[in-house]
């Protein structure tokens, strides 16, 4: 995450092909995409809506979805082609570079068994995992039995 760029900035609507008018644009777009007939492992991937629910599948084809402006950047070198049809166009900035350094810096400074150590290594390695997370909360709530009896899927 130190060597990327993400986006910093309030997102910019755009709608039409912004690619036309700006040389590597950086955001999530909603593009067209065609996958090439002579694919063996399609590299793409599209979540999907099926009668058994949502499902992850790579397809061929063509088909119009979001995506990241670096990951269509990418898939012109496996024979894609796509054209955006609208997004969000951001700033792009190095806005971890300084964090990991910090952290990075203080591990391989501090013996291996202390705390600097240890927290330095799970801060540095959790990273990825907390950009990941949903941002929607779980709600707990407390019924009276006769009503979380009826509210009881199974």
């Amino acid at each position: 995450m130190k060597k990327y760029h993400m986006p910093k900035s309030h997102p910019i609507y755009f709608e039409g092909d912004i690619s036309i008018e700006e040389n590597n644009p950086f955001g999530i777009f909603e593009a067209e995409i065609t996958a090439p007939d002579n694919l063996d492992i399609p590299i793409l991937q599209l979540r999907f809506k099926s009668e058994n629910g949502v499902k992850t599948i790579s397809p061929l084809g063509k088909w119009t979805s979001w995506y990241f402006s670096k990951e269509l950047e990418n898939l012109k070198k496996f024979g894609y082609s796509y054209q955006i049809k609208r997004g969000y166009i951001f700033e792009p900035k190095y806005i971890f570079r300084g964090f990991v350094d910090f952290l990075y810096d203080l591990k391989v400074k501090s013996a291996r068994k202390s705390a600097n150590y240890t927290i330095s290594k799970m801060l540095l390695n959790s990273l990825y995992g907390r950009l990941g997370m949903n941002p929607k909360i779980e709600n707990h709530i407390i019924l009276p039995s006769e009503q979380a009896k009826k509210n009881i899927i199974i």
